[in-house]
């Protein structure tokens, strides 16, 4: 009799352990606990949105009892609808996003409307074995950005091209030296948009202007001249920090001015 009692407790003692080690099996795990996502490394520049990006890292933390199939990694427009970017199942993984692959997956969004301080929403979903797909706690903002544009300064302008009716015709290698201002954060006035062509061919004053940089680009406004003619141009900024800009006037003055910064 005493043989049977201690054979049921041994048999209640085994059963009593089970039901203890499956109570410690961890249930409803938060994502955060078993996905780390550190701050995403890296920059947007709008001047370079494919060679430009940002790097995430999605680590998996292994739990008892647990296992991640997937997680998918949600972009949007900083107050827009999520979109899927990426869905990763394999860990560790370190995805890289440039701005032009991030926008292309954000309905009615276009690269051209992304402007500076535009920031793309960054949000995770994590999918358990077993489990529906729950949202992790981390969420992220990553800015698009430009370098300081650093325009303002003197400049040697060297000019080429040709006068209007009485100037003469070509010149070339005009060279003088000129001012570029900030006006506001982003807007700037050149002492002389010619480089010195309308003093050298037309005894004038120099032809002040404006310069608007846009994230590297450069917009010239067309304006009204000394001589009542309209003058436009295109401008652009280079790598190596000249600015060139040609430019025209209604008159028939046209040039290539290129300004390289002292």
């Amino acid at each position: 009799m005493q043989l049977l009692v201690s054979i049921h407790m041994r048999k209640w003692g085994i059963l009593f352990l089970l039901l203890s080690l499956f109570s410690c099996r961890p249930e409803n795990i938060s994502p955060e606990e078993l996905i780390s996502i550190p701050a995403p490394q890296g920059q947007f520049l709008l001047f370079s949105p494919d060679d430009s990006k940002y790097f995430v890292e999605i680590i998996e933390n292994p739990r008892e009892g647990s296992q991640v199939e997937y997680v998918k990694i949600l972009v949007a427009m900083e107050n827009g609808r999520s979109f899927e970017f990426r869905t990763i199942s394999q860990f560790p993984a370190r995805v890289a996003m440039s701005l032009r692959e991030v926008v292309s997956v954000i309905e009615d969004t276009e690269l051209e409307e992304v402007n500076r301080g535009s920031n793309i929403k960054l949000n995770f979903l994590v999918k358990e074995s077993d489990q529906g797909e729950e949202p992790h706690t981390v969420q992220f903002l990553l800015p698009s950005i430009c370098p300081e544009p650093g325009l303002a300064g003197s400049y040697i302008a060297i000019s080429s091209g040709t006068s209007g009716p009485g100037g003469g015709g070509k010149f070339s290698e005009i060279s003088s030296t000129i001012e570029i201002t900030a006006i506001s954060d982003f807007e700037f006035e050149i002492s002389d948009a010619t480089g010195g062509v309308f003093k050298e061919i037309w005894a004038a004053k120099a032809e002040k202007a404006r310069l608007i940089e846009n994230c590297r680009k450069l917009d010239f406004p067309t304006f009204i001249d000394q001589f009542d003619d309209e003058f436009s141009g295109e401008a652009a900024l280079r790598s190596d920090g000249r600015i060139e800009l040609n430019w025209r006037s209604s008159y028939g003055d046209n040039g290539k001015t290129i300004f390289r910064k002292q």
